[in-house]
């Protein structure tokens, strides 16, 4: 198994790539922690981002934690989009996976309804597809 260790900023500007889906790792702080600890209003306010996005939902799993918590993974046609709260910090963390729509969109949204106050987004393309130098997928 061939492995690249180096960091996506060294590799941008180096060769002309396809990515085949847009990968957002999200650390999301709420002025709402309340709101993290409701999975009716979680589930609303991703549908939402998912619908601002133009992504597909195919299905949505939630679950509940005791004391408090949510875990919530919407099965997306594009990939997915998933929330994992801890609302005794105010913290969520969020990742959007889509190899189609606009995920930026769908994660601006989210926080939106999160009510965030500091937000930490890792930008990741998955799945490249390098069409010149210096990598190439094999065969």
């Amino acid at each position: 198994m061939e492995r690249l260790l180096t960091s996506l900023g060294e590799l941008q500007g180096t060769a002309e790539h396809v990515a085949l889906g847009r990968h957002l790792i999200a650390e999301v702080w709420s002025g709402n922690p309340q709101l993290l600890d409701d999975p009716t209003y979680l589930r609303e306010s991703v549908l939402a981002a998912c619908e601002a996005g133009n992504l597909t939902v195919l299905d949505v799993l939630v679950h509940e934690f005791s004391p408090h918590g949510v875990t919530l993974v919407a099965l997306l046609a594009e990939s997915h989009l998933s929330i994992h709260t801890w609302p005794e910090h105010g913290y969520a963390a969020v990742d959007v996976f889509a190899c189609d729509g606009d995920p930026e969109k769908a994660l601006d949204v989210l926080t939106e309804r999160l009510h965030a106050v500091h937000v930490e987004v890792a930008h990741m393309d998955r799945g490249i597809l390098w069409t010149g130098a210096p990598f190439a997928p094999r065969q």
